[in-house]
């Protein structure tokens, strides 16, 4: 493969994953809408059961192809679906409903640090000082972000069950993004992702009838009908099929990174579409992100030169 077509491999995975991150900052403002309109097990199963309803008529034949590949990989497709369809959103949605937006956009910052520490353990990949320098300044940026320009609201921040659910369900993300990179599992990103789909909202099934049988259903109103087409088709269909895309041209390491901009889009998109106020230390957060992210994702074209 030519340098030419190497780089603009790499431009195509950048542009996916940074769409990824502002679809799941719309997953946010989305999420924060659905508090009190959708039970949170419930939003979780009926996105990702719309999602493969999306998918199947594109990916079906292709699955068929494949259906012996698939039978080969199957146990490690189930270790993808758990911890990424049927794990992540589920708590995500759980904590959003009892955790401060601030608290579980802190728990987040974890996850390129959670994804270092398992690239080393599950792929012998040790991150390059470009990536830990990215790291300390996309962190600073996000840690403006959520402490409002203020580190002294850090201080007051209080653990309780919502955040205990995030710091695992960023786990579970940073696993999965991990052994993704690891398995590489030979077919497309459509149909790995409706394979995924197909096993983590089988698994999710029997959490959503217990639910349904607690706190009951909800009904399909226009606004709630939005926001399950938003999360289904943009959150889940086109942002897992991106961050697969992106997860294996980047590596898992510089993956990660990324997910710094989420709390940057979904504040723009709060301003947007809540009316939510942007302030300057919105901007100059955001500003110390893209900065350390393009550290960290950059070429060492010094290095590359001398040799």
């Amino acid at each position: 493969m030519s340098e030419k077509t190497t780089s603009y491999s790499k431009l195509v995975a950048v542009v996916a994953v940074v769409s990824t991150t502002l679809f799941w900052g719309g997953n946010s403002v989305a999420a924060r809408l659905g508090v009190g309109e959708i039970p949170p097990v419930s939003f979780a199963f009926w996105r990702w059961l719309l999602a493969l309803m999306i998918l199947l008529p594109f990916t079906a034949r292709d699955l068929w192809i494949n259906r012996l590949v698939l039978q080969q990989y199957k146990w490690k497709l189930l270790i993808l679906a758990i911890p990424s369809i049927t794990v992540f959103n589920t708590m995500v949605y759980l904590s959003a409903a009892t955790t401060p937006a601030v608290n579980i956009s802190l728990i987040q910052t974890a996850l390129p640090l959670f994804t270092i520490l398992l690239s080393i353990v599950l792929l012998g990949i040790w991150p390059h000082g470009l990536q830990l320098l990215g790291m300390a300044i996309a962190f600073s940026g996000l840690l403006t972000i959520v402490s409002r320009g203020d580190l002294s609201v850090l201080a007051s921040l209080q653990i309780g069950t919502g955040e205990c659910l995030m710091l695992f369900a960023t786990l579970c993300w940073s696993f999965y993004t991990v052994l993704l990179n690891r398995f590489k599992i030979p077919i497309t990103g459509a149909s790995l992702l409706t394979v995924l789909v197909t096993i983590g909202v089988t698994l999710l099934l029997p959490f959503y009838l217990i639910e349904l049988k607690q706190v009951g259903g909800f009904a399909l109103t226009l606004p709630r009908a939005g926001l399950l087409v938003y999360v289904s088709l943009f959150a889940s269909v086109l942002a897992y099929t991106f961050w697969i895309i992106g997860t294996h041209t980047l590596g898992s390491n510089n993956i990660a990174m990324f997910n710094y901009l989420i709390p940057v889009f979904a504040a723009l998109l709060a301003w947007l579409i809540l009316g939510e106020r942007l302030y300057t230390y919105h901007i100059s957060g955001a500003g110390l992100i893209f900065g350390g992210l393009w550290l960290a994702v950059r070429k060492k074209e010094n290095k590359s030169k001398a040799a």
